[in-house]
């Protein structure tokens, strides 16, 4: 239908008839799109190869809900994201995964268990 800052004639997306444009002309609609802009949150995650438990740093909103998902998109865990994380990977089977967190774009979110 068109593209972001693009000018379109409204008419030919509801009249493809053109014997039919002077009875339904619409004057022309220009489109905007908006995407909010979230800034990057740093997240260390050490140690980074692990094997039993990682620790998270970085500064969050308080109460923070998080979760790791392995590679096919899989949600494997869910938590509260706090500045000073420890969570228990223990349970997971070896392979890489990546943290997810509403409202805030982590930069770097990846870790491997061994």
């Amino acid at each position: 239908m068109g593209y972001p800052g693009e000018k379109y004639d409204l008419w030919y997306a509801m009249h493809p008839d053109p014997n039919d444009y002077f009875n339904h002309y619409c004057d022309e609609l220009i489109l905007e799109a908006s995407v909010p802009e979230t800034p990057q949150t740093a997240l260390t995650i050490y140690p980074n190869p692990a094997n039993e438990v990682i620790y998270l740093q970085g500064e969050f909103p308080p109460n923070t809900q998080a979760a790791i998902y392995n590679m096919p998109g899989i949600k494997v865990m869910d938590f509260t994201l706090e500045n000073n994380t420890e969570l228990d990977i223990s349970t997971l089977p070896a392979g890489a995964y990546i943290i997810r967190a509403e409202g805030v774009i982590l930069e770097k979110p990846f870790f491997l268990k061994r």
